[in-house]
């Protein structure tokens, strides 16, 4: 995001609308596929409850409050998994744009670094001082 606002272009405004596009789709489902498990966990707690403390669940009949607790479940279930499939499906959409993001800046550098002359290197003179290779020592001669 930092390196798309130092790029000035036309195409960056557009880009950044698209990116902030995503990452709001994104949020608004994490919160709606939050909110479906939350009212999922209590229908199954609802179950619990009734299978506990409910007189007449081991009977024949099912009471109406098990049908309305496990019809609650099932759709909270059927829910999260299409909102899993749309998250998947955002979350591809998003790493295109950051891809695009990506490209676009790495264009833009590219073309700065080219419109700048290439640096001249300077070949330095070696001032290092000789060292003296080491003589041997014969031993005296006897």
């Amino acid at each position: 995001m930092r390196l798309l606002a130092l790029v000035d272009c036309k195409g960056g405004g557009d880009l950044q609308a698209r990116i902030d596009q995503a990452q709001h789709d994104e949020n608004c489902l994490r919160f709606a596929f939050t909110l479906v498990g939350l009212i999922g966990g209590f229908a199954l707690a609802g179950i619990g409850y009734c299978a506990v403390l409910h007189p007449d669940f081991l009977d024949n009949s099912v009471p109406t409050l098990v049908k309305i607790f496990c019809a609650v479940a099932l759709g909270s279930v059927i829910c999260m998994m299409v909102f899993l499939a749309c998250w998947l499906w955002y979350r591809n959409v998003s790493n295109k744009i950051y891809e695009e993001c990506r490209q676009y800046v790495m264009d833009a550098i590219e073309t700065r670094l080219k419109s700048h002359p290439s640096p001249v290197f300077v070949q330095t003179l070696d001032f290092s001082l000789p060292v003296p290779a080491k003589k041997e020592r014969r031993p005296a001669a006897r």
